[in-house]
């Protein structure tokens, strides 16, 4: 059985060398070092990634050098062995390995602060994506939260005037990673996009495998092509398609783009929150494979928005 149990004094002890190390009131209060900044903040976890990435979001409360070196955060971290992997599947799941897969790789291909990723195939031959949750991330997650409820109690005094509100900034940490962490509400938007946009003119979007799926295994169609930043790249680093001229094809791609993204908003009214060149494939496909299927109107007061998507 996959257990591990995280301490609150290690972890407080752990945090605090984290801090005192970096010099990390001193940076944050006159915002210096941001990449010092950012590397204590991968050291320390998912929590503290996710507090990174809301505070990206902020120029009001940090600097411009701060946003960027923020924007760029990362969370690779060291892999689980392939015993803990399939431990936690099954006892996630319910049901072994063979059962739900015809084959499974045993070395993931990424590794982040809340998962890691593996390639496998379902027994009809659906070549898919697993995606695995460390065995502590919850117990991690649930320690850092009420670390940081206990030190904004602790705060006797809050400038008058403030527009930081810590235990409302400590709720919303903690709905955010309590989503983040609960995989079964991923494969539930992962379907819903799915139903939504996939075919929708060039687009296709991932399957999620529900019955597949739980609130530590996520099962999510596989995605062929390339990042979509080699599209920008002079020349391309990705295959393009004949009979266009690299013009037309950024011209055509970026259109795409901003109409769909639109649909999703004021249409659909559910969009994709992250569309990132890292979660935008490119990959060519046989003329006539896609299709149109909806058309979208949006009246602006005088002015009426048309989509043929």
């Amino acid at each position: 059985m996959v257990k591990q149990e995280v301490s609150a004094t290690k972890r407080l002890r752990q945090i605090v060398n984290v801090i005192s190390k970096n010099h990390f009131l001193a940076n944050f209060y006159h915002q210096t070092n941001p990449e010092v900044i950012v590397a204590a903040l991968e050291e320390l976890g998912p929590t503290f990634i996710k507090l990174g990435q809301l505070l990206s979001t902020r120029p009001d409360l940090v600097s411009p050098s701060y946003i960027s070196a923020l924007e760029t955060l990362q969370d690779q971290v060291q892999e689980d062995d392939f015993d803990t992997v399939k431990t936690t599947i099954e006892e996630s799941t319910g049901q072994t390995l063979a059962e739900l897969f015809a084959d499974f790789e045993k070395r993931p291909f990424a590794s982040a602060s809340i998962g890691q990723c593996h390639r496998a195939h379902l027994h009809d031959g659906t070549e898919v994506v697993v995606k695995v949750q460390h065995p502590a991330v919850r117990q991690l997650v649930e320690v850092d939260l009420a670390l940081f409820t206990r030190a904004v109690r602790l705060l006797k005094y809050v400038p008058e005037g403030s527009v930081v509100d810590l235990p409302q900034v400590v709720e919303q940490l903690g709905q955010s990673l309590r989503s983040e962490i609960d995989f079964t509400i991923e494969a539930q938007a992962t379907q819903r996009f799915y139903e939504l946009n996939n075919g929708r003119g060039i687009f296709l979007a991932p399957k999620a495998f529900v019955d597949q799926s739980s609130s530590r295994v996520l099962v999510t169609q596989y995605m062929p092509g390339d990042s979509i930043k080699g599209l920008l790249a002079d020349p391309p680093t990705l295959a393009l398609p004949t009979g266009l001229s690299l013009a037309d094809i950024r011209k055509g791609v970026a259109r795409s783009l901003v109409e769909n993204f639109i649909q999703e908003v004021f249409y659909d009214r559910f969009f994709h929150a992250d569309p990132h060149p890292g979660n935008l494939f490119f990959l060519p496909v046989p003329a006539g494979s896609t299709q149109t299927t909806t058309q979208f109107q949006k009246q602006f007061g005088d002015l009426t928005l048309t989509i043929n998507n």
